[in-house]
């Protein structure tokens, strides 16, 4: 789940609208760059549900269930949580 901050809070100033995004998660003191798809058009302070992709080896040991994370584009854009774990290459 992640909730996208108002853009008067310095979130994401529009919609969501291309069912991807690339964008860097923080998270335990680690950092890396995730590609999260995602269906509708998620718009400033609105939470969905977004499957990412860890795209840096070795980055899922910071991303556990439970895990809260910020999300990173030229600024924090909102903050999410870990709800499941799918490993790589499984349908």
């Amino acid at each position: 789940m992640i909730q996208l901050y108002p853009a008067n809070s310095g979130g994401q100033p529009e919609l969501l609208s291309d069912g991807v995004w690339q964008v860097v998660l923080a998270a335990n003191g680690g950092k890396t760059s995730a590609r999260l798809t995602f269906a509708g058009e998620p718009g400033p302070g609105e939470e969905f549900i977004a499957n990412v992709e860890l795209l840096v080896s070795g980055a899922c040991e910071f991303f556990q269930i439970g895990t809260k994370f910020v999300v990173w584009e030229n600024g924090t854009k909102g903050i999410g949580v870990v709800d499941a774990l799918t490993p790589w290459g499984a349908p």
